[in-house]
């Protein structure tokens, strides 16, 4: 079984390769399966001014102590897997379902690669720089019954506050944006910007810079916004 262990963060990864420079598009950027649903789809466009060969696969996707873990998924049936797109505007529906559908009870997660296929082509001048784009996309399974359980606690750091989430529920959270502000709303302490995954068991240690001369001495308000519902809670900062 192949595995990969890596540190990875948001949605797209250039690599270099032997292709010549080029650009495509996806839409969107982030892919849910819903419970009980057979296939999901995103839109490939290429908006680079020669023909792409593009191909598409997909990857298990769990953490480990911290990082994240990739395995080939063999029962993932991708529609169409390879294609090539014409210049400037040529774009592919592509379909995404597993032969054997996952159990619905937990959230789980992939990441489908996009990515370009080198082809045969004149050699590039000594000062020009050949790379290959490649496209990380989360596919999230939501589970039938959703239970959305974030906990929080937060600590004050030097110079910074630490913020502890605790996912106890059954869903693969994706949160967008974490600010930190006072309990009448001002001023605004800090501010995560995602997308940060939280898998369910999973307890993530966030460091949160603080924006300004008077950091928080005792209790401030923390605003949730991404995969579960908008909501704020009220934190009683700790000692370190």
């Amino acid at each position: 079984m192949n595995l990969v262990r890596t540190f990875f963060c948001g949605a797209a990864l250039l690599v270099c390769g032997a292709a010549p420079a080029g650009g495509f598009s996806v839409d969107p950027v982030h892919l849910e399966l819903q419970a009980g649903a057979a296939t999901t789809s995103l839109k490939v466009t290429n908006n680079a001014d020669q023909a792409e060969l593009l191909q598409v696969t997909v990857l298990r996707w769990a953490r480990q102590d911290g990082s994240d873990v990739y395995q080939t998924e063999p029962g993932a049936v991708v529609t169409p897997p390879m294609f090539r797109l014409a210049p400037r505007g040529g774009s592919q529906v592509v379909r995404i379902g597993f032969n054997h559908p996952p159990g619905d009870g937990i959230g789980r997660a992939w990441r489908v690669m996009v990515e370009e296929v080198p082809e045969n082509s004149p050699v590039a001048p000594v000062s020009t720089v050949n790379l290959r784009l490649r496209m990380s996309l989360p596919l999230v399974l939501q589970p039938s019954r959703p239970k959305h359980a974030l906990h929080w606690a937060l600590w004050r750091g030097e110079r910074s506050l630490r913020l502890s989430a605790d996912n106890q529920g059954n869903v693969v959270e994706r949160i967008d944006e974490l600010p930190l502000s006072a309990i009448a709303g001002q001023p605004t302490y800090c501010a995560q910007a995602g997308p940060i995954y939280l898998f369910p068991g999973e307890t993530q240690e966030l460091t949160l810079p603080v924006h300004t001369d008077h950091p928080p001495s005792s209790a401030v308000k923390l605003l949730v916004q991404g995969t579960p519902p908008a909501s704020a809670a009220e934190l009683v900062l700790r000692a370190q």
